[in-house]
């Protein structure tokens, strides 16, 4: 038996930084448009703008805690306004790429003794489908979770560096992550289990702050959480299915674009394809042998637990239930990888050395087949209208006139999706009620005849200090001043709100319909 090779850190380093090169060629649009994206522009920017370090960093979002996301932004703030995307992008393009190459570690080596089979499997992490949330701050919550899931499996460190950042990794993860509560009983049974006692200390540690993290998660869902509506057992049962059997299994094994070419043969295929797949996964454990199994049993048990329990904090429980193929996979980004390593795993006795490189290639040609991003809606685009840079100049003259002042202030920063905007605030924003009328809450004054010229253009006050007459808009009733916005209804009872640096546009609210328009239409 040939003599296991010295564990280097400059060929790790070397694997990281060509899984880095590689997820950036997946997603150019990101770190290339110097744009925030979605909850990384109007939760997490704008949460270390507006309040201190300290205090943005324990400021729960959606219900729980983030960790992860609050702190990179805080570190990321000191760097010049225009600069901050590109560095969100980069970072969290670089944590994806440590937290795909940990498996190559040595520690891993118990379960995958073969340095170059792990190596594959790196490569394999860092094509997985189910990548919509790819190096964004609001999606590296599900990464963490797998690499809580993936510490389960590691060998611990002997040393007291290695042993301190195991512990420090691991409450990172554990702080961060609302899918790695369903890891609790895991890491209890774990500590129970091992006769190592730092793994018994780690295990402990890591148990409590998950129940702490689930008691926090219990008090601040029922105030600011977004939740799916009342839960419909058939829909359950339904969402469930579709998740798991045509998104889990068929997507994440091979690929989205397969598994839509599928769908639009027959829905029902590949229903008979994942219970295809199912089964092979059961042969292939139940042909392992005893003390091997597992390993791959608990971490497709884990993706298939995460997987569920992502349902009871989707808003999009119906909507699942009724589709052919699921929307939404980032919930499946966890569950994916851990399917991954879990039937890697489980082949691991068949892959000799040449066998690594023959199903490495294999799975590699079913990714590109399967269409990798071009089939999935990562959320990073070149905007057309409202780019962050022209912005910068907006948000020092915000932060000079109002922050250090003191004064009392908001600013809207426009972006094509209506609520990707960050909102900046000073002396906690300003507002005004309908009843401070349209004078006071735009800032505004108007002449002997009741006429205002402002940024907003030339309108006349009418009878009521909420009523207006607009230049181009005609008439509207001001509804009041938040979250840096202006928000007025018109003639046909739509909602519509524009601000100072969004104007001449404004985004018309009908129902669930958002639509941005412009007075010169």
């Amino acid at each position: 038996m040939a003599a296991i090779a010295a564990y280097r850190i400059w060929k790790h380093a070397l694997l990281w930084l060509g899984v880095l090169l590689l997820l950036m060629a997946r997603v150019p649009l990101l770190w290339s448009s110097g744009e925030f994206v979605s909850e990384d522009g109007w939760v997490f920017f704008a949460g270390a703008f507006n309040a201190p370090w300290f205090e943005s960093i324990i400021t729960p979002f959606a219900g729980y805690f983030r960790f992860d996301a609050r702190l990179i932004a805080e570190v990321v703030s000191v760097l010049p306004w225009a600069k901050q995307p590109y560095a969100y992008a980069l970072v969290g393009l670089s944590l994806n790429a440590f937290i795909f190459s940990l498996i190559y570690l040595p520690g891993f080596r118990s379960v995958l003794a073969n340095d170059a089979s792990r190596a594959a499997l790196v490569g394999l992490l860092a094509l997985a489908p189910h990548a919509e949330n790819l190096g964004l701050l609001t999606g590296q919550h599900w990464y963490l979770g797998y690499a809580l899931a993936l510490l389960l499996l590691m060998q611990m460190p002997s040393g007291l560096g290695g042993r301190v950042g195991v512990v420090l990794g691991a409450s990172f993860c554990a702080w961060s992550s609302p899918s790695a509560l369903v890891l609790l009983p895991f890491w209890a049974w774990n500590g129970f289990r091992s006769g190592d006692h730092f793994t018994k200390r780690l295990s402990a540690v890591v148990v409590v702050q998950l129940v702490l993290y689930a008691l926090a998660m219990l008090v601040f869902r029922g105030t600011e959480g977004s939740r799916s509506a009342a839960f419909e057992v058939g829909d359950m049962a339904a969402a469930a299915g579709n998740l798991l059997g045509r998104g889990w299994l068929v997507s994440g094994l091979a690929g989205r674009g397969v598994a839509e070419s599928v769908v639009s043969v027959a829905p029902l295929l590949a229903d008979g394809l994942a219970v295809g797949l199912l089964l092979g996964i059961g042969f292939g454990v139940w042909r392992m042998s005893l003390n091997a199994w597992g390993a791959p049993v608990m971490f497709l048990g884990i993706g298939a637990l995460m997987a569920v329990f992502s349902l009871t904090r989707t808003l999009y429980l119906s909507e699942l239930a009724q589709l052919e193929l699921p929307r939404h996979v980032r919930y499946l980004t966890a569950p994916t990888l851990l399917l991954i390593v879990g039937v890697w795993l489980m082949l691991g006795p068949w892959l000799a050395s040449r066998w690594v490189k023959v199903v490495f290639v294999f799975q590699v040609l079913a990714f590109f087949l399967g269409g990798g991003l071009v089939h999935e809606n990562h959320w990073a685009r070149s905007p057309e209208l409202f780019r962050f840079r022209e912005h910068v100049e907006s948000i020092e003259s915000f932060e000079r006139d109002f922050v250090e002042a003191g004064f009392v202030g908001s600013l809207y920063l426009p972006h094509e999706i209506p609520y990707w905007g960050p909102v900046l605030e000073s002396a906690s924003g300003a507002l005004y009620s309908p009843e401070a009328g349209i004078l006071d809450g735009l800032n505004a004054e108007s002449d002997a005849d009741g006429v205002a010229q402002i940024w907003l253009g030339s309108f006349q006050v009418l009878d009521a200090p909420d009523r207006m007459d607009h230049a181009l808009w005609g008439q509207l009733t001001y509804t009041g001043t938040e979250l840096g916005r202006i928000w007025f209804v018109d003639g046909a009872g739509r909602q519509l709100f524009t601000s100072e640096l969004l104007y001449p546009y404004a985004w018309v609210v009908d129902g669930l319909d958002m639509t941005l328009v412009s007075p010169t239409d």
